[in-house]
């Protein structure tokens, strides 16, 4: 389910987020909203399942949003807030259709239970809608009721249970199984409907446990997955037999390039726990940020807290013109956390949040982010749920640093960044140069810098280095009678050993017949 929360003091609307652990009364995901205006653009790309609003807010009031939700014939229950205790308000509300109506200031607990009797009360009726709607053809469509049922079970409905007995389609009190989600992470193609993936992996099912005297159960459950239980009256398949079918299916799933996918499995002793071990699938499958495919048995391993440490130069790279590079460090960031296992939820949304902040320091009062970025109905779907996964932050770091960073000007730094680096190497040449050292001096990361390098001159920063190195070099062979020793050490090599294998790589030909060279010349 999700909740939205408007107000316009920013302060009060995410002290209700925080202090309230909103997942552990089945919702998915909470939303904010600061205004009437901002909250109607969140309905535009969400489902909101339940909306907490506050009366009074500027330009439009939470009445005024209440009444254009009931307009625009949303099924979203609403719950009003207010810091006046006027009647008018409260009759106004509930005459518009308002769940309840809280005078502020409320205690947390008792908008939690507020909010917790209306989601309550969705949740009964949806499954009442669906019993209704499925109820007329209980005789023909006996798998279809239980997979309604099985729906409602997962959602922790335990007395739903005896329907699914009447119908014997569901494993016995006592009895094993496997539970499976079945989660869409990559479509190869265009997208399918919900049912279309029900359907293929229903038959798949089939194929792959009916002939072995096992019996299945599915259901759709949430976007791009399904839910697949497996039992059997007979002797439950083991843990090495499932993986190699759905191995199989992978296999054969790889060969039609339909999507990818990922199967998150739990094993479960009695049917009161299945509502507990849908939710540990559902966390493996939130885990997945990465949107990796293949076969999860456990969670993935939660890492390291995150702690975005580069942000105040990031912040200063921007300002001074350097934004191509800052968006180079910032991927291979995101990249990193990824191979160190440190890619969690969690901290996937700390470095969404304070990405943001850090675009907010450098946009300042000059340019109002949000104006510029909120413009399409894709762009509101990455800026609201751009921490869902490691493509969709990546997406989100590409549209805001666009807006932070003017091509054509940042390309004229570039030019003037690999101009400062060669004036460094000239100021340095007979020290022992490192990459490191010159990306420091002009701000920027050593492998991109390298790239520019490479971009700009056609050869890399460590070969521009040696080649400076060499023709300063050869200069002084040709032009002094200084020792070949003494020269290499002028341009940093103590090694003459060394020097004179580079110098000959880089030149063609030895430092002594350079120095043959200014001999004969002199004769």
């Amino acid at each position: 389910m999700v909740l939205l929360i408007v107000d316009d003091q920013k302060e009060v609307a995410e002290g209700i987020a925080r202090s309230i652990d909103w997942k552990d009364y089945g919702f998915e995901k909470v939303l904010f909203a600061f205004s009437a205006i901002e909250a109607k653009q969140i309905f535009m790309r969400n489902t909101v399942d339940i909306m907490l609003s506050d009366i009074e807010m500027p330009y439009e009031s939470g009445l005024e949003l209440l009444d254009w939700v009931k307009k625009q014939n949303l099924s979203t229950k609403c719950i009003m807030l207010t810091s006046h205790a006027e009647f008018a308000y409260a009759q106004k509300a509930l005459k518009l259709g308002s769940e309840d109506y809280i005078l502020q200031p409320a205690a947390y607990e008792d908008i939690c239970a507020a909010v917790v009797r209306v989601s309550e009360k969705l949740r009964l009726s949806v499954i009442q809608d669906k019993m209704a709607s499925i109820g007329k053809s209980v005789a023909d469509s006996g798998k279809k009721v239980s997979e309604a049922l099985f729906y409602s079970i997962l959602e922790g409905k335990r007395e739903n249970l005896e329907l699914l007995d009447s119908l014997k389609q569901f494993p016995d009190e006592k009895q094993p199984f496997w539970l499976l989600m079945f989660h869409v992470t990559k479509w190869c193609g265009e997208q399918w409907e919900e049912n279309q993936l029900y359907w293929v992996l229903d038959n798949v099912c089939g194929e792959l446990f009916l002939p072995y005297h096992q019996k299945y159960l599915i259901t759709s459950a949430r976007r791009n997955c399904c839910c697949v239980i497996i039992w059997s009256e007979e002797e439950l398949i083991s843990e090495m037999f499932l993986t190699n079918q759905l191995n199989f299916f992978i296999s054969l799933n790889e060969q039609c390039t339909l999507f990818e996918f990922a199967v998150y499995i739990k094993k479960g002793m009695e049917r009161k726990d299945i509502a507990g071990l849908w939710h540990q699938l559902y966390e493996m499958k939130e885990e997945n940020v990465a949107l990796a495919k293949g076969i999860f048995w456990e969670r993935q391993h939660q890492g390291e807290d995150f702690h975005l440490i580069y942000k105040n130069r990031w912040v200063g790279q921007i300002q001074k013109g350097y934004g191509e590079t800052t968006r180079y460090e910032i991927q291979k960031y995101i990249e990193g956390m990824c191979s160190k296992g440190i890619l969690t939820k969690n901290n996937l949304k700390r470095f969404y949040s304070e990405f943001l902040e850090m675009a907010n320091l450098v946009a300042g009062e000059e340019l109002d982010l949000l104006e510029k970025l909120l413009i399409t109905p894709a762009d509101f779907d990455l800026y609201y749920n751009g921490y869902e996964s490691i493509e969709s932050i990546k997406k989100l770091v590409n549209r805001v640093m666009d807006l932070l960073v003017k091509k054509e000007s940042n390309e004229e730094k570039e030019e003037d960044v690999v101009q400062k680096a060669q004036q460094y190497i000239q100021n340095h040449i007979a020290e022992e140069i490192h990459r490191d050292e010159i990306a420091r001096y002009v701000h920027m990361n050593a492998d991109y810098l390298s790239k520019l390098f490479k971009k700009e001159l056609g050869v890399s920063l460590k070969t521009y280095v040696l080649q400076q190195k060499m023709k300063y070099a050869q200069a002084l062979l040709k032009t002094t009678n200084l020792p070949i020793g003494i020269i290499a050490s002028m341009i940093g090599y103590d090694n003459f050993s060394h020097f004179s294998q580079t110098y000959k790589k880089i030149t063609g030909e030895r430092p002594m017949d350079a120095r043959e060279g200014k001999e004969q010349d002199g004769q």
